[in-house]
């Protein structure tokens, strides 16, 4: 593909980027923004239980991260877009006043509904802040060395929120109440407000002319994300996957996204433009980005039940296990951005970090019941790190390649499909896990195992419910002297089970690897393009202001 030839340098006009002194406090608030909205997906769950014996309404759990999920995942995109047409501030700082808001509504919550609705909103909020402050560090550095740094600070800062997360809500639950995870958030978010509207000037991002929104787009992406998050949710869990109600909402998922692509063919301001994928560097990050949100999710879902569930460690244990994972995966994206400012080859960086990938997944695929969780915990640093090296580059790659009146668009597209990743493996490795789980076990059960025991083990998740297992005990004892044993083997059998098929489930990342180390070889260093300087018109009337 032939490539256009990298614009003749010119004198950037003002507002072009931030001075290494003008851009320290507005990064600093750009940071604790971002640290809040990652921070919230993981302080928020060990509060759960809290929250729960006070609100009572069990039967919602699960929407309390639900809906979280279900508003932040559609924003981005749609933020990305309109960044692009109307600037980046504006909309930076209504995410924080809407973040911080319905975090102050979930604080006061009295009732499970009201504390769902506060989540929805919050993720709402969460979802514009992720969209828009990459792209705003985009927008602060148009030199790809500067942007690496400070983009490897930002991801790292999702990496350490995922390791400090559980501890520090489980503290300030203990110590503060749990609706301290929630109040916490206000004067962080207060002193970031005023940090960047202060300091952050309203001129770096361009804004179109003549904006058109994308109406058509933006209800057939809602539709589809809606649809295909609630699929995977409730799939194998509220309701079986081939049920009616599962059937229906990804066939509604499937018909929204066609209609969806359809659209963007037409519309002269497409959400999504489709015309990027065009772009053989865009296209390559974008199916990296898919595919790391695969290899990923069974790491960071199925690690945890393989420990509860076929090595019987706690819960807690269990979430320990992951530290390596997201921890390196912290190192790996601040020494990425540190690196490439210094030597300026991207692509060295992504193939190392693919490589380690490659082994730690492949190292992971050999998990059984006799596992050293010691050598597991280094396997995961493996993984951390080699996605941690690979995750600023993607953005910086992304961000270099196209016209600044794309950057939002394109920043948002390679989050956004990092996410359709993660929740198409939910899927697909949930049903390979409990296929094969099941299967297993009925190959492997004892010979006179009594059916009621057998037929509770429908599912790997009858080896982490307290519940299930008193029920199994209290029927064991009605079976006789042999009750016991009967469920002791079945349940040593059911752990082996499990570990076969959660080995079978990280395939899957062993799979997204070798193809991510593939793509990444087929990256032309010399094809990545620098952006486009802005020229006088790109530029907003109020190019020499800072305010809002």
């Amino acid at each position: 593909m032939a490539t256009r030839e990298l614009p003749q340098a010119q004198a950037a006009p003002t507002g072009l980027g931030l001075s290494g002194r003008d851009a320290l406090i507005p990064m600093i608030g750009i940071a604790l923004v971002i640290l809040l909205s990652a921070l919230d997906q993981t302080i928020v769950a060990t509060a759960l239980p809290s929250v729960i014996a006070e609100l009572q309404g069990f039967e919602l759990y699960a929407w309390v991260a639900t809906s979280y999920l279900l508003t932040s995942t559609v924003m981005v995109p749609v933020m990305g877009k309109l960044g692009d047409l109307y600037g980046r501030k504006p909309f930076l700082m209504a995410a924080i006043v809407i973040f911080v808001g319905a975090s102050a509504m979930a604080g006061a919550s009295t009732s499970m509904l009201f504390l769902i609705i506060s989540r929805a909103i919050q993720g709402i909020g969460a979802g514009m802040l992720q969209a828009t402050a990459f792209a705003s560090v985009g927008d602060m550095f148009p030199q790809p060395e500067r942007r690496a740094r400070w983009q490897g600070v930002t991801t790292g800062t999702f990496g350490l929120a995922s390791v400090f997360g559980p501890s520090l809500g489980g503290v300030m639950t203990d110590h503060l109440g749990w609706r301290s995870v929630f109040y916490v958030n206000l004067p962080i978010g207060i002193l970031a407000i005023v940090m960047i509207w202060m300091t952050l000037p309203a001129n770096l991002s361009p804004r179109a002319a003549q904006a058109r929104i994308d109406w058509g787009g933006t209800a057939t992406i809602v539709a589809a994300i809606s649809a295909l998050l609630l699929a995977v949710e409730w799939g194998g869990s509220a309701y079986a996957w081939a049920s009616p109600q599962i059937i229906g909402l990804l066939a509604v998922a499937l018909l929204a996204f066609a209609g969806f692509f359809i659209i963007e063919r037409r519309v002269p301001e497409p959400l999504m433009p489709l015309d990027l994928f065009g772009n053989r560097i865009i296209a390559l990050c974008s199916a990296i980005s898919l595919l790391l949100g695969f290899a990923l999710f069974a790491l960071t879902f199925y690690i945890p039940l393989f420990a509860q569930g076929a090595l019987a460690m706690s819960a807690s244990s269990a979430g320990a296990l992951l530290t390596p994972l997201v921890a390196f995966m912290a190192v790996g994206s601040l020494t990425s951005g540190q690196i490439f400012a210094r030597v300026g080859r991207f692509r060295t960086l992504m193939l190392v970090g693919a490589g380690l990938l490659l082994v730690g997944t492949f190292l992971i695929t050999q998990v059984s019941t006799q596992v050293n969780t010691l050598l597991l915990g280094a396997e995961l640093a493996l993984c951390g790190i080699g996605v941690g090296l690979q995750l600023p580059m993607l953005t910086v790659i992304v961000q270099s390649s196209v016209p600044r009146s794309r950057l939002g668009v394109s920043t948002a597209m390679v989050q956004f499909l990092r996410l359709m990743g993660s929740t198409l493996s939910t899927a697909v490795v949930g049903a390979l896990v409990s296929g094969v789980f099941v299967a297993t076990l009925a190959a492997s059960a004892p010979a006179g195992t009594d059916a009621r025991l057998l037929s509770a083990f429908h599912d790997p998740q009858a080896l982490v419910s307290e519940q299930t297992r008193a029920e199994l005990s209290a029927v064991a004892q009605q079976l006789g002297p042999d009750g016991p044993t009967q469920l002791a083997q079945l349940i040593a059998q059911a752990q082996d089970a499990l570990a076969v098929g959660i080995r079978t489930g990280f395939m899957v990342s062993l799979a997204s690897a070798v193809l991510i180390l593939i793509l990444v070889l087929m990256i032309d260093e010399r094809a990545v393009q620098r952006q486009e300087p802005m020229s006088a018109a790109d530029l907003p009337l109020d190019s020499g202001a800072h305010a809002l």
